[in-house]
């Protein structure tokens, strides 16, 4: 009989007597192998052991594999990524673009630079631009975004620093819930986080390097910080204590043991919430689509960015990604695996050819405390990076 692989992710896998009849048969229903999908090739003859994936399919592992491509190159420097021979006209438009919606969003006010006043400290800014895109390797979109240079913040120009992250026993104790009473599962993305949270104290910046602005009588202008600017020391912190009191008045509980951990018992609106947030990442879990539904709509109100369509930009759907893992159900249960991880990085390693641009290195942390030494690292400077980069991974595989 024809196998529908269900362990992992819904692909077609043929393994009968039959299994050129059953892959001419996918390929009619508009699946397409994994090679395909990654070569871009056309359709080859059916060969047996194919392994067939639906259109859905395809797009996820697409979304997985290639979203943010980087091509070309990353300017930190208007003047720089002005320049640029190919992209120059996209970065100059993508930084319009970002000032106008920084300025919409009253994150900064232009000011001239002779109005900041006197004893205030400013500090310096920076432009990065990047042009991202497709699987194939083809531009997109141009973006660039403005941040204070934090390593200008001393101890005495911020607030709190500090924010937490998940433990994976809370994430694992969540997702356990989950299983026991067949909960759904969902998640969320709180886009352009940073800038939604409100600042309660003002800053002044130069205009970032590589660039200088005038007003229309020639003076040169400043950049008056009264939001949540990235970059900022303190900008996590800001932004994390705004989505705690945003919690806190839903009649959310923190957990004591795991600040990242949130729970609502359940009342005549909606059953209980077990919800847990990593930086705009949200997993939640829940009884009813009702409850479900609730979520999504108050963080809609508050943290959708387009105010638009309802859910245009928060990403709702159900919880399959979270803190770098892979989140999947069976009958047996829920699994965390790390199949995009791995998928990634084995692009990285043989399959980086079938595309131009560079796919980003996934940021791998290492255990607290651990250190080389030189005399553990031989060869080239490049060879010593690949090697130390590989063996990280390697580690925060067998021990996440």
């Amino acid at each position: 009989e024809d196998v529908l692989n269900l362990d992992l992710y819904p692909e077609y896998q043929p393994k009968s007597a039959n299994a050129v009849d059953a892959s001419v048969r996918a390929a009619s229903l508009g699946w397409t192998t994994q090679t395909q999908l990654h070569n871009s090739s056309p359709l080859d003859s059916p060969k047996v052991g194919d392994t067939y994936m639906s259109p859905a399919f395809a797009a996820h592992l697409n979304k997985d594999l290639f979203v943010h491509l980087a091509i070309g190159k990353a300017y930190s420097s208007p003047k720089k990524a002005f320049s640029d021979p190919t992209f120059g006209v996209q970065f100059k438009a993508a930084d319009t673009a970002e000032f106008e919606q920084l300025l919409r969003w009253k994150i900064i006010e232009l000011i001239k630079l002779k109005d900041v006043p006197p004893g205030e400290k400013i500090f310096p800014t920076i432009e990065l631009f990047q042009m991202k895109g497709d699987d194939k390797g083809v531009p997109t979109k141009a973006k660039a975004r403005l941040v204070l240079d934090g390593s200008s913040q001393g101890v005495g120009d911020t607030g709190e620093t500090a924010t937490f992250t998940p433990k994976w026993g809370s994430v694992r104790c969540l997702l356990s819930h989950a299983a026991a009473y067949s909960l759904l599962k969902r998640k969320l993305d709180i886009p352009n986080a940073f800038s939604q949270a409100k600042s309660h104290r003002v800053r002044y910046a130069y205009m970032p390097y590589g660039s200088k602005r005038h007003d229309k009588d020639g003076f040169t202008l400043a950049i008056k910080v009264i939001g949540n600017l990235y970059g900022g020391r303190d900008a996590g912190r800001i932004y994390q204590d705004e989505v705690i009191l945003f919690l806190k008045e839903l009649g959310f509980v923190q957990n004591n043991y795991d600040g990242a951990l949130f729970f609502r018992a359940s009342d005549s609106t909606t059953d209980e919430i077990w919800l847990t947030i990593w930086v705009d990442d949200v997993l939640f879990c829940c009884k009813t689509d009702t409850t479900a539904k609730w979520i999504e709509s108050v963080f809609e109100k508050r943290w959708n960015s387009s105010k638009i369509a309802a859910g245009s930009s928060l990403g709702f759907g159900d919880a399959d990604f979270f803190l770098g893992l892979n989140i999947s159900e069976t009958k047996k249960g829920i699994k965390l695996h790390a199949k995009a991880y791995i998928d990634t990085w084995k692009r990285e390693l043989i399959d980086t050819k079938t595309i131009t641009g560079k796919i980003p290195t996934p940021k791998t942390p290492l255990p607290p405390g651990y250190a080389t030494s030189k005399a553990e690292c031989v060869g080239e400077p490049q060879l010593k990076s690949a090697f130390k980069t590989n063996i990280a991974k390697i580690r925060w595989l067998a021990t996440t």
